[in-house]
Order: structure tokens, then sequence, then C-alpha cells
């Protein structure tokens, strides 16, 4: 079985009203497909504010980007998978915000 494009797999994760971002480098596929724009974040303070302060917020990245960041408060982890023709593993971060959207809950 072949395997699948990363991009064509993630495609599925992401709603209209998702805030969208990349963290220094991504799949250069993710635009074409999205057809929305997606916000370039350079430094961890800037993923750890996007993803902090956006409840909805997605990032696109890749594995060795943010192997020394603790992403851990503020982002988990919704998809990885290493490129078919690249040498880069996909890695798609959500924010903890949005799983913990309880109308019950108080904040």
């Amino acid at each position: 079985m072949a395997q699948e494009n990363p991009v064509k797999k993630t495609l599925a994760t992401i709603e209209k009203d998702n805030q969208l971002a990349y963290y220094k480098m991504f799949n250069q596929s993710y635009p074409f497909y999205i057809k929305k724009t997606i916000k370039k974040l350079e430094h961890p303070k800037e993923l750890k504010a996007f993803l902090t302060d956006s409840p909805k917020a997605i990032v696109f990245t890749q594995q060795k980007r943010i192997k020394n960041i603790d992403i851990s408060p503020f982002a988990q982890i919704i998809f990885q998978q290493k490129d078919i023709f690249e040498g880069h593993t996909t890695v798609v971060l959500k924010s903890i915000k949005s799983t913990k959207n309880n109308p019950t809950s108080k904040n």
C-alpha cells in the first residue's frame, strides 16, 4: 500500500474557522489545498502566543523545528508523519484551548 501524502491526510482536521499558521518551515502544498492565508511564525514566543491566544489555532511545522520546544502547556500534536519525497516529518499542532472548550466549564 502506498504511503499517502501527509498534507492530504491532515486536510480533514482543518475547520473553516481555524486560525492557521506555520512555524519556520512547512509543506508548501498546504496553501494550494487550503486556499486560506497561513500566517508565518518565526520565533518560539510567536508560536506560544499564537497557540495560546487563538483557541482554534492550527500550526503546521516540521518535527525538527519544535524538538527543543516544550509545547505541552499550550498545544498538542494532532498529526505527525514523515513526508513521502522529503527527508522531514510534518507535524500539525493544535491549541489545547480548542480541546478544552466545554460549555459547562467555568473559565
